[in-house]
Order: structure tokens, then C-alpha cells, then sequence
């Protein structure tokens, strides 16, 4: 069964492209909808509690026997791990090998996003969640993006932890070995991207 990766940075929208993808009759599977989860420090704010891994991989199989026979079978870039949900070891083999299609959005446009996405959140549960990065962030940016939130400043604070994330993301990007194709997607809406991804996929 093909496996089609869709990476990006934090902010790029993947989860709605592939929500749009769909829509458009494209076959796949939302991770992060299945593991009440969006894959960071801060991915399980404004969510429901997370499902056990036994439940995970229960709904996750349903899923792709509902897909069965369509490909390819698109899937976000993710880690093993979603929060405290594991990937079954055959499904994350398969996405280690998988092409992947990046998202390139400018760093405004995911700032924009992540403020409107976590934006209505208490800033108990976003200081926490930033609070539990201190150890990679370092102490100077771990206080200079708790003092944006308490100052209710979160484009700032967004700033200074898209930089940690997009190092990591460059880092575990440059260590693949499949293909990887960049999409330029400024401006675009969700359903265009997933137009053009289907576009590509079938040339």
C-alpha cells in the first residue's frame, strides 16, 4: 500500500489540507484526529483526552480498511509518538520510507495560524506547555516566550518557538533518504494545496 508523507513546519497547515484532501477524493487518514493530539508540547491543549494506544490502533486500523484499495494513502509526517498514542511498528516502518511532499508557508502565515489556532486558550495551559520545552529552548528564549504570553503578546511568543521547532524539523528533514518534493504554498487556501497535491500525484 503506497504510503504519501505531507510534512511542513508547525503552522503550515497539514491537517487542513489533508482534511481537504479527502473532500476532494483524495484516500487518507487524519493521525493527530485519531490521537486527540497535534504532535507537540502545546498539541494537547483545547483537546479531548486522548485514547488509550490499544484504542488508537483500533480506530486507525478501521480507518484504512475504510481506504482499502485506494492509493496513495496520504499521512502527516509524524513521529512514532503522538503525545502519549504509539504508531504501530509496520505503519511507521512504511512512513520511514515514504516520499514526502513539504509544505513551504512563510514563517508570518504559520505565526498567523498557530495565534488564531491557540489563541482563545487559557495562558495557564500555554505557559505550561511552553515551560515543558525549557530544556531545549534554553532558559533567555524560555523567558522571552513566557513573558510574550503573560503580556498576551502570542505572535512574539509564536516567534520564538517556531525557531526551535523549525531547527528540529530542518534536522529530522535533512536525515531522510526518500524522495522529498517542496511545494510553495503562500497565500493558498487548504483545498488549493490539496488540489495541487493531487495534481502531482497523478502527473
Amino acid at each position: 500500500w503506497p504510503v504519501q508523507l505531507l510534512g511542513g513546519g508547525t503552522g503550515s497547515g497539514k491537517t487542513d489540507v489533508l482534511l481537504a484532501l479527502a473532500q476532494q477524493g483524495g484516500a487518507m487518514v487524519d493521525l493527530e484526529g485519531l490521537a486527540h493530539h497535534r504532535g507537540s508540547s502545546f498539541g494537547g491543549l483545547g483537546q479531548p483526552e486522548q485514547p488509550s494506544t490499544e484504542m488508537f490502533e483500533n480506530e486507525l486500523a478501521l480507518a484504512l480498511v475504510a481506504l482499502e484499495g485506494q492509493a496513495p494513502l496520504w499521512l502527516e509526517a509524524e513521529s512514532v509518538q503522538i503525545g502519549r498514542c504509539r504508531l504501530p511498528n509496520g505503519l511507521w516502518q512504511q512512513m520511514q520510507q515514504a516520499p514526502v511532499v513539504v509544505l513551504e508557508r512563510p514563517q508570518k502565515e504559520r505565526i498567523d495560524a498557530l495565534v488564531a489556532l491557540y489563541g482563545a486558550e487559557a495562558h495557564g495551559g500555554l505557559l505550561e506547555a511552553t515551560q515543558r520545552l525549557q530544556r531545549r529552548l534554553g532558559p533567555q528564549r524560555t523567558k522571552d516566550a513566557t513573558d510574550s504570553i503573560r503580556s498576551g503578546d502570542l505572535s512574539s511568543a509564536c516567534a520564538v518557538i517556531l525557531d526551535y521547532y523549525d531547527r528540529c524539523y530542518s534536522y529530522e528533514l535533512n536525515r531522510r533518504s526518500t524522495p522529498i518534493t517542496r511545494l510553495a504554498v503562500e497565500g493558498l487556501s487548504a483545498s488549493a494545496v490539496a488540489h495541487q497535491l493531487l495534481q502531482l500525484k497523478s502527473a
